[in-house]
């Protein structure tokens, strides 16, 4: 719906995005990009190489970027692929000034593993590959995917706080929080409730 290219001082908000390939793209930007209060309903996915998320930010590096306030919803059997409802690849905010993915409410997300078997996708995942002074907080996520939140990669000084991760079982389902080969890592005041694909809790 909206890509953003070695960009700057964006802001997207109160806008509805619905039955689209990809919702918010921001590449190569150099700082500032906010993408607030918008709405988003059945992310479709495009293909195997540019995956369906409702908001990436690829190499947004600064300070005062923002995924916040914003409502995503997948309907299971309408929305057709979607993957990561929100991912920060390789970003770094600023010590102090860390880019924030904040108050976002998510429901429905992948049910099923594509376009292969590694595929698994998160509702929200932070420090993607790499990335430094991220905040994710406030956040409500219900039936997400394969993860609520996966924070998977080399990052640091990345906070994981005060959000909220439900999942009845799914046939992909595994945790509600991933973290992975990380340093510098805080979670704390998370509230879970879930249920993997063996039905474990």
């Amino acid at each position: 719906a909206i890509l953003l290219n070695s960009c700057s001082n964006i802001t997207i908000d109160n806008c509805f995005i619905s039955n689209v390939g990809f919702g918010v793209y921001a590449q190569g930007t150099s700082s500032v990009i906010k993408v607030n209060s918008n709405q988003f309903l059945n992310i479709n996915g495009i293909n195997t190489s540019f995956l369906g998320h409702a908001v990436q930010f690829n190499a947004v590096n600064g300070g005062g970027s923002q995924i916040n306030n914003n409502r995503i919803e997948n309907i299971a059997g309408v929305a057709l692929h979607p993957h990561d409802m929100i991912n920060l690849y390789q970003c770094n905010g600023l010590q102090g000034d860390s880019i924030q993915v904040i108050g976002n409410w998510i429901r429905g997300g992948q049910i099923t593993l594509w376009p292969d078997a590694y595929s698994g996708a998160a509702g929200i995942i932070m420090g993607d590959v790499s990335g430094s002074y991220q905040a994710c907080r406030n956040n409500i996520l219900v039936n997400p995917g394969y993860a609520g939140i996966q924070c998977v990669g080399t990052g640091y000084g990345i906070k994981i706080d005060h959000n909220q991760v439900f999942s009845t079982r799914t046939a992909i389902n595994s945790n509600a929080i991933n973290i992975l080969d990380n340093t510098q890592i805080t979670v704390s005041y998370n509230k879970t409730n879930w249920t993997n694909h063996n039905g474990i809790n």
